[in-house]
């Protein structure tokens, strides 16, 4: 009957939409953080994998264009060579390139306005130093006005009790819409203890850099 054929087509175009449209699941900072190494110092830090082969880590992690460094995923032992492609040196950020493997996890930059408030719940995950497993640690953003915190400018504080050195380089996600709104550059008061702080430059300014690299 006309009816039969045509009540299968509609099952099979809402199955299509459902496919589709699934909802995939969020990406957590842990999922898309690497292990930045510089092989010529011997030191590593942290870096948030941004999809398209780009890593957003801290610019004295990559030290400078000339640095030979390598990227590594979380679980993975596969050790890849990276080039800087930019240094900021005011806001203490570079973006690397790499050759990603295929289906590697990968998190959004938050460059709306008001994505970086006081008191948002906030996540950072890293490799601490010495550490070679990544750790994730959730706390609050606790400050967003300050201008110039010792040499960083354009800083704001992430509070978290899981704050420790090495993880500069690490990506802070906003715990409610998944997206990176910072990198850590420092830490501030007593490592390891809580309510320890971090240092991190806001990813907002550079939105448009990272997007055109």
């Amino acid at each position: 009957m006309w009816w039969r054929d045509i009540t299968l087509a509609v099952l099979i175009v809402t199955a299509t939409m459902v496919l589709t449209y699934a909802p995939q699941p969020r990406v957590s900072a842990a999922d898309a953080a690497v292990l930045v190494a510089d092989t010529a110092r011997g030191s590593h830090g942290s870096g948030a994998y941004l999809g398209d082969g780009l890593v957003l880590t801290a610019a004295h992690v990559a030290r400078n264009e000339q640095a030979e460094l390598t990227v590594r995923f979380s679980g993975s032992d596969e050790v890849l060579p990276a080039a800087v492609v930019w240094i900021d040196a005011s806001l203490d950020l570079a973006l690397l390139r790499i050759a990603a493997p295929e289906g590697a996890p990968y998190l959004s930059l938050a460059c709306e306005e008001g994505a970086l408030e006081r008191a948002t719940p906030a996540t950072a995950a890293g490799y601490p130093l010495n550490f070679p497993i990544v750790v994730e640690t959730a706390g609050i953003i606790g400050s967003v006005s300050a201008p110039s915190v010792g040499p960083w400018a354009f800083a704001f504080v992430f509070a978290a009790p899981g704050v420790v050195p090495g993880l500069s380089g690490a990506a802070i996600i906003n715990s409610d819409t998944g997206r990176i709104v910072g990198i850590i550059v420092g830490v501030a008061g007593q490592p390891g203890v809580r309510g320890s702080l971090a240092i991190a430059a806001p990813v907002a300014p550079l939105c448009d850099k990272i997007v055109q690299a």
